[in-house]
C-alpha cells in the first residue's frame, strides 16, 4: 500500500529596499491561499525501487492563481520529481495580492513521497 502526505509552505518576499521607502511602508502585501491541490501520482519504478523523500519545489503563483514556473530546489529522483511538478502545475491558488490587486508571488512547496 502507498502512503502520499504533501505539505505546502509559502512564502511572500518583500522587495528589495521595501523598508527605506515611506510610502512603500504602507504597501499590504498578502500570501496566496492553496484552493486546490492534486496529490502527484507515485511513479511504479519509484515504488519498485522504494524510493522515498522530499521533493522541494520554488514555484511561482501568477495573478490569476495558476502556476507559472516551477523549480526543483531539493532533488530526491528524476521519476518523483517529474511527479512533484506535474502535480504542483495543477494547483490552484487564490493569488496574492499587494494593495488589494493580484500580484505574481514567489514561494515554495513541499512534497513528501512515503511508501507504507
Amino acid at each position: 500500500m502507498q502512503r502520499m502526505t504533501t505539505a505546502i509552505l509559502l512564502a511572500v518576499g518583500m522587495g528589495v529596499g521595501a523598508a527605506a521607502h515611506t510610502s512603500q511602508a504602507r504597501d499590504v502585501t498578502t500570501a496566496p491561499v492553496l484552493l486546490h491541490e492534486v496529490h502527484p501520482w507515485y511513479p511504479a519504478a519509484a515504488m519498485a525501487a522504494k524510493q522515498q523523500g522530499r521533493v522541494a519545489l520554488a514555484i511561482t503563483v501568477k495573478p490569476n492563481g495558476t502556476v507559472g514556473n516551477v523549480h526543483v530546489t531539493q532533488h530526491l529522483s528524476k521519476e518523483l520529481d517529474s511527479a512533484a511538478v506535474k502535480a504542483v502545475k495543477e494547483w490552484r491558488f487564490k493569488p496574492g495580492t499587494k494593495n488589494g490587486k493580484p500580484v505574481p508571488v514567489d514561494t515554495t512547496a513541499e512534497l513528501t513521497f512515503t511508501l507504507r
